[in-house]
């Protein structure tokens, strides 16, 4: 082989390590898949559900991308025995859980949607329930 014909082949290994498409798009021109990665899953009565305690990304082609929370509709059905009954989550102001129990959280973004599941809990004793650690 050539040198430049290995040249040529290197530059396009290393466009594909960095998730770049050299020759247009390979395996679709939209994203295909929608991830949401929570920071938190148990929250008290009383806390907000915020949409910067979650990040969302999109497939394209084979690699992720983070999606802007501007552009995503992020609901929460108080209810998740009856998940069409969706409220909206405010982007600055967020969502006041005022009941304990299982939530659905309900992520949209380009005709795709993802969810999952959240724990309300009452205070106890004014200490937080869920999952925490503490250090000794």
């Amino acid at each position: 082989m050539s040198r430049l014909c290995r040249l040529f082949v290197i530059l396009i290994a290393a466009y594909a390590a960095a998730g770049c498409s050299p020759i247009g798009s390979i395996g679709g021109s939209g994203a295909t898949d929608l991830l949401v990665v929570p920071n938190r899953l148990t929250y008290n009565t009383g806390e907000r559900l915020m949409p910067s305690h979650l990040e969302v990304l999109a497939s394209y082609g084979g690699s992720l991308k983070s999606v802007s929370l501007g552009l995503v509709k992020i609901s929460i059905a108080e209810n998740s025995y009856t998940p069409n009954d969706l409220k909206n989550v405010p982007l600055n102001t967020g969502y006041l859980l005022e009941t304990a129990g299982i939530k659905l959280v309900v992520v949209e973004y380009l005709g795709m949607s993802a969810s999952y599941s959240i724990e309300v809990s009452p205070p106890e004793n004014g200490t937080k329930s869920g999952l925490y650690v503490e250090w000794e």
